[in-house]
């Protein structure tokens, strides 16, 4: 009787595996003509998979998906490699951050939160100016005419000490900085000097505010049509036409009648006689150099009218 137990249920196990396995054979059989034609969605439908495995298949599967829902998707996925990009990676963000306080900490350390947020501020402007770097980092240790743009980063002070709580503050400033918070006083300021100093290029520059210790500019659009002033030239001093050639002119010797009714002149020597020749002799509009010419020689005719009288 045991026996005849154990041979029935062998006989339906068997029956039952070769069953599953007919049906597995048919099913794919009917994959294989499906394959054979086409890979229509209502072929597929219909031989292979069920309403809810087709159902979670599409729900997952742009390409299973209708044309509304493809494109959705895609769109999506555009979205987020958009916003993947217009974010930048940790990495990036810290190193910004880092350079930002230099900036602030080095620059604006003894200033006010507003002088600080200026000189972030500006940082920033120099970024979005087509003029400088593109990078943060970029802009603060920016060289220029084997120079640095600013005067930190060149000049040994990120070599000292730093003060802890002053480093932090300048830390918190730059990071809101970063996040929008800018400081509109500066406008789209790019350049900045102390109240001590009077750069070359401040008049060719629009001057923005003056934030605490500082004095704000930003590029003049006509500068480069503005008339530059002259080079000054050395004086000359001349009384006659600087064009026109000195000319010597030797005056016609004059004879003067006397009048009778007048009474005689009388002869005069000595350092009087000197002093009436050179009142006459001198005429005015004369040039300097004609003058100390004439000058010399009424000296002479003085001194052979002294000789004569004595």
């Amino acid at each position: 009787m045991g026996a005849g137990v154990g041979l029935s249920l062998g006989a339906v196990y068997m029956a039952g595996g070769m069953a599953r396995a007919a049906t597995d054979h048919a099913r794919a059989e009917r994959v294989a003509q499906v394959a054979a034609g086409n890979f229509s969605e209502t072929v597929l439908q219909r031989e292979v998979a069920d309403p809810t495995v087709l159902r979670l298949a599409q729900a997952h599967d742009p390409f299973g998906a209708d044309d509304t829902a493809a494109d959705r998707q895609v769109q999506l996925l555009a979205d987020r490699l958009n916003a993947r990009a217009a974010h930048p990676d940790a990495m990036q963000q810290a190193r910004d951050l880092d350079c930002l306080t230099d900036a602030v900490y080095y620059e604006a350390r003894g200033e006010t939160v507003r002088g600080q947020q200026a000189v972030a501020t500006v940082v920033l402007n120099r970024v979005k100016n087509p003029n400088f770097p593109k990078t943060v980092c970029g802009v603060v240790f920016q060289r220029a005419a084997g120079a640095c743009q600013f005067s930190f980063a060149c000049d040994g002070s990120m070599r000292r000490g730093r003060e802890v709580e002053a480093w932090d503050d300048a830390r918190k400033i730059a990071a809101r900085a970063l996040s929008g918070y800018v400081l509109r006083d500066v406008g789209s300021a790019t350049h900045f000097h102390t109240l001590d100093v009077s750069p070359g290029w401040g008049p060719k520059m629009l001057r923005v505010a003056t934030v605490g210790l500082h004095v704000f500019y930003r590029f003049n659009p006509h500068a480069r049509d503005a008339i530059q002033a002259p080079e000054p030239q050395r004086a000359v001093f001349t009384s006659t036409d600087a064009n026109l050639p000195p000319t010597l002119r030797i005056a016609a010797a004059m004879t003067v009648k006397s009048d009778a009714s007048a009474p005689a002149a009388q002869p005069v020597a000595g350092k009087d006689a000197k002093a009436v020749v050179k009142e006459t002799t001198v005429p005015q509009g004369v040039a300097p150099g004609i003058a100390k010419a004439t000058a010399d020689s009424a000296d002479l005719k003085t001194a052979k009218a002294d000789t004569t009288a004595s």
